[in-house]
């Protein structure tokens, strides 16, 4: 009988073991399939017509997906200041999968006070620099409802102006 006890211990302890082995291999993969947050940077920015106190503003975002899995985009939402004022947020209404490793543009129109328009077009005309700097932040919604927030700094090159003409 003690062999028989003997040889039930082990396949208990031998069980023990397997179904620890496992859930470490769970665990493993779980922290695995973490994912990381999309690089969101503002590719353009144009503003089209006026209406009434508000300005339609265009923009072309390019999310960058680093992670090694697809990433299925359900939305994206965000707000955008330049030079510290706030422009514009929104979120975008159609889903889109980025590829593991590519990136994708997503365009879209929003709304802002004329006053924020008007506020950075003094701006702009007043600075003698290259560019304006933007912050943009929100956080992307995923596959399952996962939601990964981002924040970026970046530039918006300015125009160049051209040099000025004189006749004699």
């Amino acid at each position: 009988m003690s062999d028989r006890m003997s040889g039930h211990r082990t396949t208990v302890v031998a069980m023990v073991a397997f179904t620890l082995a496992l859930s470490v291999l769970a665990a493993c993969a779980s922290v695995g399939a973490r994912l990381a947050a999309p690089k969101v940077t503002v590719e353009s920015i144009s503003v089209g017509g006026i209406r009434g106190t508000d300005a339609m503003v265009t923009l072309s975002l390019r999310v960058e997906n680093p992670n090694a899995i697809d990433l299925m985009l359900q939305s994206l939402r965000f707000g955008l200041s330049i030079d510290d004022i706030a422009l514009t947020s929104g979120t975008t209404a159609r889903s889109e999968t980025i590829v593991a490793g590519g990136s994708a543009v997503i365009e879209l129109e929003t709304r802002t006070n004329i006053n924020a328009v008007l506020q950075l077009i003094t701006l702009s005309a007043n600075r003698r620099m290259p560019s304006l700097q933007y912050a943009l932040d929100g956080e992307a919604i995923v596959q399952n409802g996962i939601r990964l927030p981002f924040a970026r700094r970046g530039d918006i090159p300015l125009p160049a102006a051209s040099a000025p003409t004189y006749s004699r």
